[in-house]
């Protein structure tokens, strides 16, 4: 069975193009998917003393622009990041930023109240602070082993 050129070539360019997501995926620091498949932004998840604080990357995205739902479990992040300019452009050299819906879901490490929550927007970082519940703030006690 004889291989022709053009099926070689149709191979290697779509390889070429899931070699090129796969990169883009690792460097990007946001999840490039085809179609609806909403984008999944960085973010960063902290504890301290009395509080769990969630940083998410969103450059680019006012606050209109986001939904938060919070349960005492995870807290989910959703928006969509529009290009404005799209229809005004003639022809693009270079599109790298990513546009299209964004959603992400992240679990709390230990019980938050969640109904004290609060959230701020500043220079494309969203910081979601959650008062640790009572719960999980209890002091450890040491026990001496008889």
């Amino acid at each position: 069975m004889k291989i022709e050129r053009s099926e070689v070539q149709r191979f290697l360019g779509s390889l070429r193009h899931e070699v090129d997501k796969v990169f883009e995926s690792v460097f990007t620091g946001w999840r490039r998917s085809e179609g609806e498949e909403p984008v999944e932004p960085a973010a960063d998840v902290i504890e301290t003393d009395d509080t769990v604080i969630i940083r998410i990357q969103v450059p680019g995205m006012a606050k209109e622009q986001l939904e938060l739902e919070m349960t005492p479990e995870a807290l989910t992040l959703k928006g969509e990041l529009k290009d404005e300019t799209a229809e005004k452009a003639k022809q693009y050299h270079r599109q790298e930023i990513r546009y299209g819906p964004v959603r992400r879901t992240i679990r709390f490490p230990l019980p938050v109240e969640s109904d004290k929550a609060a959230a701020t927007l500043k220079d494309g970082l969203l910081q979601v602070t959650v008062p640790k519940s009572h719960q999980a703030q209890a002091k450890p006690v040491k026990i001496a082993v008889a």
